[in-house]
């Protein structure tokens, strides 16, 4: 339903939490993959990443929804489960993806997209154990008494973040800047 509660398309104050659009999306990837003849490519882009990178993360470890299931790569825009990776800040805002098996990823990430590269300790990740109900909390490390320089500074650059949220950091941008066109070439390399 590309739901987290109030946040849809319907703007239905009552929509599917994070936690029913995850799984809804899974269970109709796994359903798409089965019926389809073809060879089978997953792209997600930000709430659709993580749809994709659980998904994958299931299907290493031969979850029953995905039984028959075969997926030639993924790729992922502002994936909001980023690992970490040399060349760009942080890692996504809802923590780290698990193993995806054997299934290679390919992924566009902008360092000034705090969805995908938001910093370790961060007070936006307090925000996104929220919106995703984490059964394990991550860890914010912002302490005005030990370190007000810090915390100004951590409070700072989140404040960063979400300006560049609502102002296309986390969308637009990845079109304008070419982000998608270098994503595409290497799809199309890959698919050859």
């Amino acid at each position: 339903p590309a739901s987290i509660g109030p946040v849809n398309s319907d703007h239905n104050p009552a929509g599917a939490n994070l936690e029913q659009s995850v799984t809804r999306g899974k269970r109709a990837i796994a359903y798409a993959v089965r019926e389809t003849p073809n060879r089978v490519v997953l792209l997600g882009y930000s709430l659709g990443a993580l749809v994709v990178s659980q998904f994958l993360e299931d299907l290493a470890a031969a979850e029953g929804y995905t039984r028959d299931c075969h997926v030639l790569y993924a790729a992922f825009v502002s994936n909001p489960r980023r690992a970490v990776e040399l060349g760009l800040p942080g890692y996504g805002i809802a923590g780290e993806h698990g193993n995806y098996g054997r299934v290679p990823t390919y992924e566009v990430a902008r360092a000034d997209d705090g969805i995908t590269c938001c910093p370790a300790g961060s007070p936006l990740r307090r925000l996104a154990d929220v919106v995703v109900m984490a059964k394990r909390p991550q860890r914010v490390d912002v302490n005005w008494l030990r370190d007000p320089i810090g915390a100004i500074r951590a409070y700072s650059l989140a404040s960063q973040l979400v300006t560049g949220y609502l102002t296309g950091r986390h969308s637009t941008a990845y079109i304008r800047d070419g982000d998608l066109d270098r994503l595409a070439g290497v799809i199309n390399e890959v698919g050859r």
